[in-house]
């Protein structure tokens, strides 16, 4: 089924009295200066097809009670749908009835909006009302009528995105480093191996144990010249003794014998502890000579190779540190290179896939979140779809409609002056590839009279002429 208009009568429609034309799938030019009525008619006409939502104000004729649209339809030479919108004051009548085979008007349809809204869309009044949606808003028009396109694009989408999440990790984790490099001083000279220190610690640990002993011997010798000293003090006290003694041998002569007695036992005592003191001393004397003869071993070199292997060690880690962030940084950059392949691949995929994807035009693509299509000046290069010409916007919304809506082969061109010969020429040619009837609205600056011109019109040549 592809509609187009095969007859309109308008009655008492805003300043139109009477008018009424068949086009037979031609294009209509509605042509005639400012106030000559082509708006009237041309709103005359997407009311029939749109119903109440594009009524103007105030749509009765001034001094008529009611205003009458209709318009038949047909598929080719075969009458499909007649139109009849009928306007009073306070009510709007749509009636939509179909014709049989045999050419009939059957019953009237029971919900005549809903079966237009299926033919006939807001893009075939207004094709340019596609290119005032938002970038995003026009890949779901799209989308709408394709799908399986939707489903390859998203996945394409989702890869990408990944994949560029992924770069973006990798580019973090590289500054991240990179920040870390600029922390080390120069480590060329650095060592690349590690010394081993733990015979140096149990060197250290055995000098140490060594050098305790003249700790002991000392403690040792203090111990014998401690009881030197007391022995000393001992026989001095004895020696006093004696003397004391001595000094009362004429005072008590009586008590000699016991005296003597005692004098020969201390004596005898004296004797004993002289030579007790004297093995003392000569312990004495081996304890400080065994101290003085002890020979301590110096750590100083030891100590100095350690602290010279731990510098060694510190080094050899630093340096490893470095070169492990330096193959970190490596790899990073080979993952960011092969994510920035994969991204460029994935986008290229994106276009192989609208390419494979009979798209309602040539060329047209997906883009982020918008359409893309080939520069007019440059066809290597994609450009939005919104940066086009306006002949070249037509061009796509001529495509776009009959992709969008083909059963409908009815598009309305509100205003013919946008577009220069150029961009007319390439408009019709688009139309005529289509199979569209155009209903265009020019306006022309001077005329004779004050008439709408219903053109109707084949050829390039006939429409532009």
């Amino acid at each position: 089924m592809t509609e187009k208009i095969n007859s309109v009568e308008i009655l008492n429609f805003k300043n139109i009295a009477s008018a009424s034309f068949m086009p037979e799938e031609n294009h209509i030019i509605l042509s005639g200066t400012n106030g000559s009525g082509k708006t009237s008619i041309f709103e005359a006409m997407l009311t029939a097809l749109c119903g109440k939502a594009v009524l103007p104000d105030d749509p009765i004729r001034h001094g008529s009670e009611s205003a009458q649209i209709k318009m038949i339809l047909s598929d080719k030479s075969v009458l499909t749908y007649s139109i009849t919108v009928k306007i009073q004051e306070n009510d709007f009548v749509l009636k939509i009835n179909p014709y049989g085979p045999d050419g009939q008007l059957l019953k009237a349809m029971e919900k005549p909006l809903t079966f237009l809204k299926k033919i006939f869309n807001s893009m075939s009044g207004n094709p340019q009302a596609f290119f005032n949606l938002k970038a995003h808003e026009q890949v779901q028009e799209l989308y709408k009528v394709m799908p399986e396109l939707a489903e390859k694009i998203l996945q394409n989408k989702t890869d990408f995105e990944i994949c560029q999440q992924k770069r973006s990790e990798t580019l973090l984790q590289k500054k991240s480093i990179e920040g870390q490099l600029k922390e080390f001083e120069d480590v060329s000279s650095y060592p690349d191996t590690e010394m081993n220190v733990t015979e140096f610690n149990a060197e250290l640990v055995s000098i140490s144990e060594h050098n305790s002993k003249k700790l002991k011997l000392k403690a040792k010798y203090e111990q014998a010249n401690s009881e030197v000293k007391i022995a000393n003090n001992k026989m001095i006290f004895i020696e006093k003794n004696i003397a004391g003694m001595e000094d009362q041998i004429s005072l008590l002569l009586n008590q000699i014998k016991s005296l003597e007695d005692r004098i020969t036992v201390q004596k005898n005592e004296y004797e004993v502890q002289k030579k007790l003191n004297l093995n003392i001393v000569s312990v004495e004397i081996a304890a400080l000579k065994e101290y003085n003869d002890f020979q301590e071993i110096s750590s100083d070199s030891v100590a100095e190779k350690l602290m010279e292997g731990s510098n060694h060690n510190e080094k050899f880690k630093i340096k490893q540190r470095y070169v492990k962030l330096i193959q970190q940084m490596n790899e990073i950059e080979d993952i960011s290179v092969h994510c920035l392949d994969e991204m460029k691949f994935l986008q290229a995929q994106k276009l192989e896939i609208c390419r494979t994807s009979k798209m309602p035009i040539p060329g047209l693509a997906i883009g982020d979140d918008c359409l893309i299509y080939p520069d007019p000046n440059n066809t290597a290069n994609m450009v939005n779809l919104n940066s086009l010409s306006t002949g070249q916007k037509w061009v796509v919304a001529l495509a776009l409609h009959s992709k969008l809506n083909p059963g409908c082969k009815i598009l309305f061109v509100e205003s013919l002056n946008d577009l220069d010969e150029k961009n007319r020429e390439l408009l019709f040619s688009e139309a005529q590839k289509s199979g569209i009837q155009l209903i265009l609205h020019n306006t022309k600056e001077t005329g004779i009279g004050s008439n709408c011109d219903i053109i109707i019109k084949d050829s390039v040549q006939d429409l532009w002429g």
